[in-house]
């Protein structure tokens, strides 16, 4: 069942992603133009809805998975966090440095 829905997932994702030439076979490059933009992101958003329902009906069916996906979702938003605080640390420390080796060149060049 898991690969029925991942199939379809990643075939809507090539859908949306790919240019219409490339998906039908064409050989020249697709104009953006004739591209229909909002019946594609239409496409994409009742593809995502599906799966989105579909998931949530596995939740009365086993609510282990309920347990266990929501909690992979909370620990990868905290280690984004976490990787977004240390990368703010680490350009402040940086800034800070550059702050010290300037302001120490400038004492050494009066």
């Amino acid at each position: 069942m898991t690969f029925i829905f991942r199939t379809i997932f990643w075939l809507s994702a090539a859908i949306v992603i790919l240019p219409p030439g490339s998906r039908l076979g064409g050989e020249e490059i697709a104009d953006f133009r004739d591209f229909d933009l909002e019946h594609e992101l239409r496409s994409a958003a009742i593809s995502a809805w599906s799966v989105a329902t579909t998931a949530a009906g596995s939740c009365d069916e086993n609510p282990e998975f309920c347990k266990s996906a929501t909690k992979l979702w909370v620990t990868g938003w905290e280690t984004i966090a976490e990787i977004a605080n240390q990368s703010r640390q680490d350009a402040a420390e940086t800034e800070a440095r550059m702050k010290t080796a300037s302001n120490s060149h400038e004492n050494t060049t009066d």
